[in-house]
């Protein structure tokens, strides 16, 4: 059932349709550590079991439209008090992680 994530099969790790994540790291990144490697391959894994890829550019242009109205939502709730700061920190830290899926594929 689409939006079920339950139903994601785990990134495909045996080389066969993996992207190289360092050929492309954006300006000023040498490395890409393992949980961005690991948020990068289990985005892209989902966008995959649904036909689609976030290697196509108009994909990835509402997929950052999506991820900026996700960080919107967060700021609205910290600002009436739904989220504390530490909440909206660690939200916001794993929001912009995801949404940086784009520029590293």
């Amino acid at each position: 059932m689409p939006g079920v994530v339950g139903d994601i099969p785990p990134p495909d790790r045996s080389g066969a349709a993996v992207f190289d994540l360092t050929a492309r790291l954006p300006a000023g990144v040498t490395t890409l550590s393992e949980p961005q490697v690991v948020m990068a391959e289990t985005v892209q894994s989902l966008f995959l079991h649904r036909g689609q890829s976030l290697a196509d550019p108009p994909t990835a242009a509402v997929y950052r439209t999506s991820m900026e109205l996700v960080g919107l939502l967060l700021a609205g709730a910290l600002a009436t008090g739904e989220l504390g700061r530490g909440q909206y920190a660690t939200l916001k830290n794993l929001v912009d992680g995801a949404a940086a899926v784009p520029g590293i594929l």
